[in-house]
């Protein structure tokens, strides 16, 4: 029997919990798609392996958004140990070529292939065409991400943004800054915008004996708030409120008149839990410039794989 053509892109977007896997042919969208837990395998390609068996996919090349920084075809996971390499995982894989890419990267790719109802509007305008676009997402970590518009293409603008500091901005989260300070020398935005971070937000602010026990998960705190806890509430609270101010804060560093995209787990999770007015409240007070946000539509995107949409149309 003569072997199985081989066809398509491998795309895969890789998290620090998940890993999806799909397969696009000619540049269409994804199709076949699959997905699997980072912790169940030692090497990312032992992940890839099993879903092209499952599949029974032969694809010609591949293109995978990671949670990391991408240098020089090499990047190392920055919530999980993994390390991916373009070179090797075409060897290991048997593809013709592989890109790496961060994953909001792709993410910011896929806004403008995301129809209508992959979306949740909060708030804001309609937004101004051809203008910048802003994107973040908390999951394992927080992801950040934009596109711009620059000699009639879009440009995607991948960063570590994630990783920025916090400003605070009432007495609960100047005491919460100094408790992330104590604790890991440094209070940056993803020890607050990430699953572990929404657990640091509730035993920053839930006394010495929380009700969810001192290691409560990231879905035991959003269980907990959509029971009606009042401890894991006010973490959500928390929570929405410096998302907010975080999207705002980015959309004025990038005028990101096009709108601005919440992605990731995290909220999706919380359900009706995720406090949207808090979230917009925090995200047009901006003193003088609380106009210009006002004017900004912000989006939960609800699409479960937009990183995939995302690498699907990736430019060549």
């Amino acid at each position: 029997m003569s072997p199985k053509p081989r066809q398509g892109t491998l795309l895969a977007d890789v998290g620090g919990t998940n890993v999806r896997f799909a397969l696009s042919i000619d540049g269409g969208d994804p199709d076949r798609t699959e997905q699997f837990a980072v912790a169940d395998f030692a090497e990312f390609e032992l992940a890839a392996a099993a879903y092209l068996s499952q599949a029974g996919l032969s694809p010609r090349d591949g293109v995978f958004a990671v949670a990391g920084t991408v240098h020089d075809g090499l990047v190392h996971l920055t919530n999980h140990p993994w390390k991916i390499s373009a070179e090797g995982s075409a060897d290991a894989l048997g593809l013709k070529s592989v890109r790496l890419v961060n994953d909001f990267t792709a993410i910011a790719l896929a806004v403008r292939h995301l129809a209508p109802n992959d979306l949740e509007k909060i708030g804001g305008g309609s937004g101004v065409d051809d203008s910048n676009i802003a994107v973040l997402g908390p999951g394992t970590g927080l992801g950040v991400s934009y596109l711009f518009r620059a000699a009639d293409q879009w440009v995607p603008v991948s960063g570590e943004g994630g990783h920025v500091g916090i400003a605070p901005t009432d007495p609960f989260q100047d005491k919460f800054v100094g408790i992330l300070r104590d604790e890991f020398g440094r209070a940056s935005l993803e020890r607050a915008l990430s699953g572990p971070g929404l657990v640091n937000l509730y035993l920053g602010g839930a006394g010495p004996q929380p009700s969810l026990g001192p290691a409560p998960s990231p879905a035991d705190v959003a269980g907990a708030a959509l029971g009606g806890d009042p401890e894991a509430l006010a973490a959500v609270k928390s929570f929405s409120s410096m998302l907010g101010a975080a999207a705002g804060d980015m959309a004025l560093s990038v005028s990101a008149r096009g709108g601005v995209y919440v992605a990731g787990g995290v909220v999706p999770g919380l359900g009706d839990a995720f406090d949207r007015d808090e979230f917009r409240t925090a995200f047009e007070d901006k003193g003088r410039f609380a106009y210009l946000l006002k004017s900004i539509p912000t989006y939960l995107i609800t699409h479960r794989t937009p990183g995939l949409v995302g690498l699907a149309h990736m430019p060549t």
